[in-house]
């Protein structure tokens, strides 16, 4: 849901501050009321005046995208343009429109509003809707900007509102500023119209000015869902733990203290990791790793691995094992290159130390619906890639052994969907039944899954080519072990948590196991971020088939959202960790402690996992360790 209100939680800040952006999950949308424009701010855009903004594709050139102008009705404007992006960009510039200002400047720490139209026909973004970054900067080199912002909206027109204080260090002289909207994400079609941009100056704060609040159907503390989630949580989640303590002679013990401690999940808690984190030697923190973009020091790295120790069980490794870190991580460490993110001397490194750990690990990927691009989609290379396929295949199998217990073994199989895919390409109905076939046999310990996104996030965009591929496998006898739900969300991709249910429902026959394998939630909202994440996981949670929830990264310093992440760049525990400790630590876990009855046993109901349990009476105590599995524990104790 949707509605107007004022900001709780904002300050005044250098850039942009909170915008908010929803789409109601139920997918039935009218078009939304415009929001009004506060008085008393200069104009400094000719509303609805198309000579006042363009777009642009790199080089003009139409296999990178298109532009066209049309005109809308049942709108406050009438002039918009659609800008489609056919490819990911080299620089999300290379797809751009800009907007044209009035003789007026920007000075530092002037309070603005900008406001404009936005929807997405048609989006790759793993959130299913159009992607941008917007900028109120200079319109020359060095471009200097007074404010940024990720906005995204879906198919169906959303009034963004975007309220900022300007920069305190340099100001926009009149006839220098520029608004620009940067589009080369994924493919995408982002259509754009009403543009609105006004100064106020210091007499307003942006506190102040409107925003717009999202939140989404089922948020509720009271919601009805929440009801049936805890029913199913305590019917699959939980099981029967029963002590019995006897003396030296085999006797029932009375009254004897027995504590039940939960030390560790059976359900899979994980996050994304990257390995040279983990495996590269932290004194090397000043030169490894890539400092532009992921800039980090030594405590940092030893900050990361306290906290994947102290919070999670599964991880998979982000980015080591897909195709060409994992090709130049070999080449960069026989040449002890360190300015780079991968080296395959950090990935085996990484493997030990999580195993040393007994931390779970997923391999992501052995193969991908998009690797035509290895050979540019030519038909005639098609053995080629086949070779090729199969001897990475067996390289990263082999090179991972026993250490890695879990693989997508087709990753993003429909990305692209039609002509676009690896299937279609290599043009055999049953290519992927071989692909799982060769991962089982090349790694027969480990569970081969499927994995692909647009599935539990807004509209669902791919479900029905996901669950066609999977039926095919069925077909070919070649079923996956578990299917994999990606889980990228934003402001405008929030899913009801009861909606979200059926979809995972839809998917539960096809497979013994389905989890979230690249869980985020990218927004500004804090408090939203925090709400969902509790709502999407006790979703997951009380789903029999789900056996895991694993993140796709946890600290802003190493995250593809830094806004999604759980833990800011330096370590403040944002209220999305909060509440992520609070289900798994607290919500979800069983500490307990009860006395044994006259027949000398002791009944608990915890949640599945391990356990230590302590036994205490007469001042003999005793010590073991259990776990508490599908089928209940019952624990004999002997106090000699």
């Amino acid at each position: 849901m949707t509605r107007l209100a004022r900001p709780i939680h904002w300050g005044l800040m250098s850039f942009a501050l909170l915008l908010a952006i929803a789409v109601q999950t139920t997918m039935a949308f009218a078009v939304p009321k415009p929001i009004a424009i506060p008085e008393g701010g200069t104009e400094m855009v000719q509303f609805d005046n198309p000579g006042f903004f363009k777009a642009s594709i790199r080089n003009s050139d139409p296999k990178v995208g298109t532009i066209e102008s049309f005109e809308v009705s049942n709108l406050p404007f009438k002039h918009a343009v659609r800008v489609t992006s056919k490819q990911i960009q080299p620089n999300s510039w290379d797809v751009i429109a800009h907007v044209r200002t009035k003789s007026v400047a920007i000075e530092a720490s002037d309070v603005c509003l900008l406001s404009f139209w936005m929807r997405s026909p048609w989006s790759e973004h793993e959130s299913g809707n159009g992607v941008a970054n917007v900028f109120v900067e200079l319109n020359e080199p060095p471009h200097s900007k007074v404010m940024r912002e990720r906005v995204s909206a879906g198919a169906t027109w959303q009034h963004i509102i975007v309220p900022f204080t300007a920069g305190s260090t340099f100001n926009l002289p009149a006839g220098k500023v520029s608004v620009s909207i940067h589009m080369g994400f994924r493919p995408q079609t982002v259509e754009l119209g009403g543009f609105q941009l006004y100064n106020y100056k210091k007499r307003i704060k942006a506190i102040d000015l409107p925003h717009m609040e999202v939140s989404y159907a089922g948020r509720e503390l009271d919601a009805p869902w929440r009801k049936d989630a805890a029913k199913r949580i305590e019917q699959y989640r939980k099981a029967d733990l029963q002590v019995n303590v006897t003396d030296a002679a085999g006797k029932p013990v009375s009254g004897a203290k027995v504590h039940v401690q939960m030390t560790r999940h059976q359900f899979r808690f994980g996050t994304a990791v990257t390995a040279h984190m983990l495996g590269m030697d932290p004194t090397w923190a000043k030169d490894a790793g890539d400092h532009k973009r992921f800039p980090y020091t030594e405590a940092d790295v030893h900050k990361y691995r306290e906290i994947v120790e102290q919070n999670f069980n599964w991880v998979v490794l982000e980015n080591d094992f897909k195709m060409f870190p994992y090709l130049n991580g070999l080449k960069n460490a026989k040449k002890d290159y360190r300015k780079l993110l991968y080296r395959r001397d950090w990935l085996n490194n990484a493997l030990t130390w999580l195993n040393e750990r007994d931390i779970k690990v997923r391999g992501h990927r052995i193969f991908n619906g998009r690797m035509p691009r290895r050979v540019d989609w030519d038909p005639a290379r098609k053995e080629e890639l086949r070779n090729w396929i199969i001897s990475q295949a067996k390289d990263k199998t082999a090179f991972a052994g026993q250490r890695v217990t879990e693989w997508d073994c087709i990753n993003h199989p429909m990305w692209g969907g039609g002509d676009k895919t690896l299937l279609s390409y290599m043009g055999e109905p049953d290519f992927y039944a071989k692909c799982i076939a060769m991962g089982k046999e090349l790694a027969p310990h480990a569970q081969m899954w499927v994995n692909e996104g647009k599935i539990a996030v807004g509209d669902g965009g791919r479900a029905d080519v996901y669950e066609d591929m999977i039926k095919t496998l069925h077909k070919y006898n070649q079923p996956p072990d578990g299917i994999g739900m990606m889980g990228h969300y934003n402001t405008s991709s929030l899913v009801a948590p009861e909606l979200l249910y059926q979809r995972f429902e839809r998917f539960a026959a096809y497979a013994p196991r389905i989890q979230y394998t690249e869980l985020d939630i990218t927004t500004n909202d804090r408090q939203l971020q925090a709400d969902y994440m509790r709502d999407a996981m006790t979703t997951a949670f009380s789903h029999p088939k789900f056996i895991g929830i694993i993140q796709w990264g946890f600290w802003a310093g190493k995250h593809w959202m830094p806004e999604a992440a759980l833990w800011t760049k330096d370590w403040q525990e944002k209220p999305v960790a909060k509440a992520y400790r609070d289900l798994v630590f607290n919500q979800w876990w069983t500490d307990e402690s009860g006395k044994t009855t006259a027949k000398g046993s002791a009944n608990f109901r915890g949640f599945k996992g391990d356990y230590t349990l302590t036994v205490t009476h007469n001042g003999k105590t005793q010590q073991i360790k259990t776990t508490l599995g599908d089928d209940g524990q019952t624990v004999n104790v002997k106090l000699d």
